[in-house]
């Protein structure tokens, strides 16, 4: 019966031993086993993949030897703590058998055998490629922090009820609050009256349809006045297919509006003016095409109601029985344009019903911020 046991006991030894060997040798964390001294005395397969070097190479290596200088400090004070019974967690580099720097994360277990300290198990992870992606997704956000907090435009982020989780610093130079102000709250507040409905109603059906959009509404300052902005929305879709967040990146318009409407209330104005004038004014750009030309001019050429903005004098006439003297304009324009200078023509034309007009046309080309326009009358 002893005997019996006895094989039993070496069996379930041996087993026990194949277990070890298996997780050993599948692991892939590196594991070694070192002495008191500092001491390799085993590695796994995955010891040698991280670090390349051979088993051979390995064992019997002094730990300094494969460790920066600068880790040898932390390298002792945990293999200390490990010997005096205290298990221990930190981060280490060592150099590969390349000379490339291997980024590990290290945990130590004192192994002990009757109830005293033989050596230390080290079990180490590679995290290199981990701590890679952490340093690139470091630069790509100081990159990103660089560009939004010196930006114009503003840069808002809101979740997918629309609460603000990030708005760029820029927020204080537009609208006079500051991006913590608006941080956690719905920006539809800040929106005008007026055009916060269509506002809200897009906001849902980006998170419905998702399909970006530009939009332009007034929206608060902190001194009480409205501003303009031009708003660029774009839905941020995650790996299910489900709007996670909006991007909105926002401009103040005010001042390209207000333009926009001096010029509008300057080219009525114009038009009044050309319109009451008893002579035929005619615009055209550099290329001979109708910009802007005042009734009498219509009559003139018995053009009526013809759309004639941006049609040359060649296209006008195919619409009216006065086309030869439509067609001598062409002709008198490239004089004045190919001159630079005003040119002074005289001519006669016949009218429909058998009169006869003296005319003075005056061409005077001119130049703006480099586009080229012809006026003649």
């Amino acid at each position: 019966m002893p005997y019996k046991n006895s094989v039993l006991n070496k069996q379930n030894y041996m087993e026990l031993e194949e277990r070890f060997r298996s997780l050993l040798s599948y692991n892939p964390d590196a594991i070694c086993t070192i002495s008191r001294e500092g001491i390799f005395e085993s590695v796994n397969p995955a010891t040698v993949e991280i670090t390349g070097y051979t088993p051979e190479e390995i064992n019997s290596t002094l730990l300094k030897e494969i460790t920066g200088k600068r880790d040898l400090n932390k390298i002792g004070y945990h293999f200390k703590r490990t010997l005096e019974g205290s298990s221990q967690n930190y981060y280490l580099n060592i150099k590969h058998k390349n000379g490339t720097i291997i980024n590990l994360s290290i945990k130590n277990v004192p192994i002990q055998v009757n109830r005293k300290i033989v050596g230390i198990f080290v079990i180490a992870k590679d995290i290199t490629k981990q701590k890679n992606i952490e340093r690139e997704l470091k630069d790509s956000e100081s990159k990103y922090r660089l560009i939004t907090e010196n930006m114009s435009d503003v840069i808002c982020v809101l979740d997918h009820d629309g609460i603000v989780e990030y708005a760029s610093p820029s927020h204080k130079s537009m609208t006079g609050f500051s991006a913590e102000e608006y941080i956690g709250v719905r920006p539809f507040q800040f929106i005008h009256p007026e055009d916060v409905i269509d506002i809200q109603n897009r906001f849902d059906d980006i998170i419905t349809n998702k399909q970006e959009f530009q939009v332009e509404h007034r929206y608060k300052h902190v001194n009480g006045d409205w501003i303009v902005v031009e708003a660029n929305v774009k839905p941020v879709v995650d790996e299910f297919g489900h709007v996670k967040n909006v991007v909105i990146i926002a401009r103040d318009i005010t001042q390209r509006k207000k333009t926009e409407e001096e010029l509008q209330e300057s080219e009525k104005r114009l038009r009044t003016l050309i319109n009451v004038l008893p002579d035929g004014i005619f615009f055209k750009d550099g290329e001979g095409r109708w910009l802007e030309v005042n009734s009498t001019a219509l009559d003139l050429f018995e053009l009526g109601d013809v759309p004639y903005r941006g049609k040359t004098d060649v296209e006008l006439a195919e619409y009216t029985p006065r086309k030869e003297d439509l067609l001598s304009c062409f002709q008198t324009d490239e004089q004045a344009w190919t001159a630079s200078e005003m040119v002074r023509v005289e001519e006669v034309i016949q009218t429909s019903d058998g009169n006869s007009l003296f005319l003075i046309r005056l061409r005077f080309p001119f130049f703006i911020r480099m586009v080229n326009v012809r006026v003649w009358w």
